[in-house]
């Protein structure tokens, strides 16, 4: 179907850059979270309740910007791919 060179040339023009950024962010955004974050208080007084709202909405915008930042790589890479058809 593709030869060796074809093939090659392909993985190597994926933006993997942007594959290991992404990565990195949701990584980054669940170490936050289980440090900041972490396991709601059993019985939280109303500012610590606010504070791991606040911590917990962090994490998620993090999760969310990666998974944006993935889907938006492959995307724009398939598109690519498939105009050069």
């Amino acid at each position: 179907m593709f030869s060796a060179n074809a093939r090659q040339s392909r993985l190597l023009s994926f933006p993997w850059f942007f594959v290991i950024l992404a990565l990195l962010m949701i990584v980054g955004a669940f170490v936050y979270d289980l440090s900041f974050a972490g396991l709601p208080y059993p019985d939280p007084t109303p500012v610590m309740a606010a504070s791991y709202a606040l911590d917990a909405q962090i994490a998620s915008v993090g999760y969310v910007l990666g998974l944006l930042v993935l889907l938006a790589t492959i995307v724009i890479h398939a598109t690519r791919l498939w105009r050069q058809r």
